[in-house]
């Protein structure tokens, strides 16, 4: 066989089997990343607790149904909101985030992030899950 060939058509087959994987494994990754966490963090002198009531007034009001996970993170306050958003539209989670972005951006002692799952929470010595 000529080598000009055969070269050719291993090009074509890596270039199909990429494009199936880029394929597979998109789809997963769209539904993955649909877990939105807010973190309340602290530098040595505890979390905004301001900022964190106001939070979690705004989740009562406003989002009353949409559940979460709230794990503590460290041991000055710190923790984690855990929002799964997968039941909203594409609109409904934009419009959340934006909200809360409003109100979280206020603080340096706040972080948003996208993620596959919500960050472990605290063990603490004693705690008996």
């Amino acid at each position: 066989m000529n080598d000009k060939f055969v070269h050719s058509i291993f090009i074509k087959m890596a270039v199909a089997l990429i494009g199936v994987t880029v394929f597979l494994v998109k789809v997963p990754l769209a539904h993955a990343c649909n877990m939105y966490v807010v973190s309340f963090i602290s530098i040595g002198a505890g979390i905004d607790n301001d900022t964190a009531q106001e939070f979690e007034e705004f989740l009562k009001t406003k989002y009353p149904d949409l559940s979460y996970e709230a794990n503590p993170a460290g041991y000055e306050g710190e923790i984690d909101y855990c929002f799964d958003l997968s039941d909203l539209s594409s609109s409904e989670q934009a419009a959340f985030q934006a909200e809360s972005s409003e109100i979280l951006q206020k603080s340096k002692l706040v972080q948003t992030s996208e993620q596959e799952n919500c960050p472990p929470k605290l063990e603490r010595p004693g705690d008996r899950s």
